[in-house]
């Protein structure tokens, strides 16, 4: 396997930041329009809740692994292997 850089891993971690933005940003959209049609889509309102809690868990899991990587890189980098 090819040694990894610095400059890798940092690529990943904007990647991954991009990732949690993204996710973010959907999860801001589905609740705007969850809200829109409340009065006058009541029923949809289910539909919304599950794609809210959906989106809300990858994008908790996505910054649990943006942290988690960006802690081992801080590590390897203290501990001189980057």
């Amino acid at each position: 396997m090819a040694e990894q850089t610095l400059e890798d891993r940092q690529r990943v971690l904007r990647e991954l930041e991009d990732i949690h933005n993204t996710l973010t940003s959907a999860l801001e959209k589905v609740a705007r329009v969850q809200l829109e049609t409340e009065t006058t889509d009541p029923g949809m309102q289910e539909t919304f809740n599950g794609c809210v809690s959906s989106l809300s868990e990858v994008a908790e899991q996505i910054g649990i692994i943006r942290d988690d990587y960006e802690m081992e890189t801080a590590r390897r980098q203290n501990e001189g292997e980057l």
